[in-house]
Formats: C-alpha cells, sequence, structure tokens
C-alpha cells in the first residue's frame, strides 16, 4: 500500500505584471499624521505608497492571482508493514521522490539538477501535478498534506484556471469539501478548533519532537530569493518539507 506525502513551492509574478495589475492607493488612504507643510505632507504621502508596494510584493507570493507554482513535490511511501499494519506511516517504508519545477532560462533548468520533471512553463508544472493527484485519487491512495486544504490545493486548482490547464472537479471536490484522499494534518491536529495555532509546519514538528528539520539557510518566506540564486539548494528545501511532513504525519500516527 502506498501513500503520498503533497507539497507546492510558490514565486510572485514578474514585477512588471505585479505592477500592471497594482492599485496605488488614493492620498486620503494613507496617514499622514499631524503634518500640515506641504512638502513634510508630500512625502509621508511618497513613503506611505512604497510601504503600500511592498507590502504588496512582500504578500505577492501566497496569492494565486499574483503568483505562481514554482515547484510541485510529491512523495510516494510504500509502507513496509504487515497486512494488519498496512497504511500506517512507518520508518521502514520505502520513499520515492517526483519533484516537477519550471524556469524559461535553460541553464537554470540545468541547475536544479536531476528531479522528474523540468519543464519551460508554469503550465506544464500546474498539470502534471494535477495529473498526479487524479491518478492517486483513482488508485485509492490517500495524499497527505499540511496546510493543503487552505492553501496548496486552491493555489493550484485556481493557477489551473487561470492557465487553462482541465481538471476533474467532481473527483477533487465534493461539494465544499475536498475528496477524502485528502489528510491535512493542520486539520488534523486542530480537531475542529480552527483557531487552534501551531506555527506553521516547523511548529508542530517541534511540539511532537520531531528530528527532522527544514533546510539551514533557506527563510520559506524568502522562496523565491532562494529559487533565483540556487535553484538546486530550492529543490533541496522542497525535498526536506516533504520529509518533515512525512515525520509529522507519523509522530502523529496518521493512519490512511
Amino acid at each position: 500500500m502506498k501513500t503520498i506525502i503533497f507539497d507546492i513551492e510558490t514565486t510572485a509574478l514578474p514585477e512588471a505584471v505585479l505592477r500592471d495589475q497594482y492599485t496605488v492607493p488614493a492620498d486620503e488612504e494613507i496617514s499622514v499624521g499631524n503634518a500640515t507643510k506641504p512638502e513634510t505632507i508630500e512625502r509621508k504621502l511618497a513613503e506611505g505608497r512604497e510601504r503600500h508596494w511592498r507590502n504588496y510584493v512582500e504578500k505577492a507570493a501566497l496569492n494565486a492571482a499574483t503568483a505562481q507554482v514554482r515547484m510541485a513535490g510529491f512523495l510516494t511511501v510504500t509502507h513496509a508493514g504487515t497486512a494488519t499494519e498496512q497504511g500506517r506511516l512507518s520508518a521502514a517504508d520505502e520513499h520515492e521522490f517526483d519533484i516537477f519545477a519550471w524556469d524559461e532560462a535553460p541553464e537554470r533548468r540545468s541547475a536544479m539538477g536531476v528531479i522528474s520533471g523540468c519543464f519551460d512553463s508554469e503550465r506544464m508544472v500546474v498539470a502534471s501535478a494535477i495529473k498526479t493527484v487524479q491518478q492517486a485519487i483513482a488508485a485509492d491512495i490517500n495524499i497527505i498534506t499540511y496546510n493543503g486544504e487552505d492553501f496548496d490545493l486552491p493555489f493550484l486548482l485556481r493557477r489551473a484556471m487561470f492557465l487553462g490547464v482541465p481538471f476533474n472537479r467532481t473527483q477533487l471536490r465534493h461539494g465544499r469539501w475536498w475528496n477524502c484522499a485528502f489528510i491535512d494534518l493542520r486539520t488534523e491536529i486542530q480537531l475542529g478548533q480552527r483557531e487552534y495555532k501551531t506555527g506553521g509546519l516547523s511548529g508542530l514538528a517541534k511540539m511532537l519532537g520531531c528530528t527532522r528539520k527544514k533546510t539551514d539557510g533557506v527563510d520559506g518566506a524568502k522562496f523565491g530569493e532562494t529559487f533565483e540564486k540556487d535553484p538546486a539548494l530550492a529543490v533541496q528545501y522542497l525535498r526536506d518539507d516533504l520529509l518533515l511532513t512525512e515525520e509529522v504525519a507519523l509522530r502523529m500516527g496518521v493512519a490512511p
């Protein structure tokens, strides 16, 4: 029996595209404090516009309208237990990675190292990820994520719609709910209490006493910068995220 761990990494759209989508705030939306001098008011307005733009850019990678799927990763775990243990994650399980990524520059694609699919367009990554997910569901394979129900899956499908990538809606969703093949560890730990906070995947891993850590030297909030500087390190970051998600699931006793 198999289980799949799933994660995506996103990066903001090119600055030129963001600039085109961006709405400059009206002057009355920017606080100038008690300033009365025209030159002081104009300076504070300029500073406010700059803060507004920086905030927009910083959050861009989390919105499917202003970001793109840069990588999609799958860790297929083949269970090594006995017949009565099949389906429960075990430290003895066999692992196989499938990483899909893209970049327009050939030299950057080659710098990513050996991965399952290295493409020149986001559309190919999104199509490959959706195909993998749909095949897993058809084969009755559970798909484990962290915050996948609120982020990874909606983001992936919205980008699919923006890019014209077809997918089977009725297979992936049942009305308001995701297919029961998806297991979101964040939802599992919340136990119906949506306000319960874990501090993200790393915070939950720490609570559970996990030994595996996230990739040294990589700030997840600045994944785009890491990808630009070192594509191979970005790939390693995704692989480490998948392995950490698996360990969290193992510690939580997740049994599909």
